[in-house]
């Protein structure tokens, strides 16, 4: 979250009344509307306008305006600022950061891991790279050369 930050983010506390099941199941529907983009864009190379607007509903929940503040330089620099409860202003700004995400070039680097029984996704910063992780290109070569090694072998009998 580089933009809108949560309290928590700044060090403050989450107010624990705006935590409740409806903000949980908020949260889940952010993740699924997000997972449900990637693989789209991943896949297609682009995003539906249902989903799209799903993003901009969340992004939009919460009123931000740029506001100058200082860093621990002393320096002046413009940052936005949220007012609303703590959990939609985190929504806000995972929902933003998503709609930088399936915008723009980074957009064409989506790619879903190829890794075994691996959901997630990545960007494809080198033409070769085909997994999220170097753990799931160790796992996806281990398989492979099991899969090499054992593919003309019979099943033994289980002693019984």
């Amino acid at each position: 979250m580089r933009d809108v930050r949560p309290p928590a983010a700044d060090g403050g506390e989450v107010d624990e009344d705006t935590v409740n099941d409806g903000a949980v199941a908020r949260f889940h529907a952010l993740r699924d509307a997000i997972r449900t983009a990637a693989a789209q864009v991943a896949s297609a190379g682009r995003l539906d306008a249902v989903h799209a607007e799903t993003l901009n509903d969340f992004s939009r929940r919460v009123p931000a305006a740029p506001q100058l503040v200082q860093n621990d330089a002393g320096e002046w620099v413009r940052r936005m600022h949220a007012t609303g409860p703590s959990t939609d202003i985190a929504l806000a700004a995972i929902a933003s950061d998503a709609t930088e995400l399936f915008s723009g070039v980074r957009a064409a680097q989506l790619r879903a891991c190829t890794g075994p029984n691996c959901p997630l996704f990545f960007l494809q910063d080198r033409p070769r790279r085909h997994w999220c992780s170097p753990g799931c290109g160790t796992r996806a070569r281990a398989a492979a050369a099991y899969s090499r090694r054992t593919a003309g072998r019979r099943p033994t009998p289980a002693a019984g």
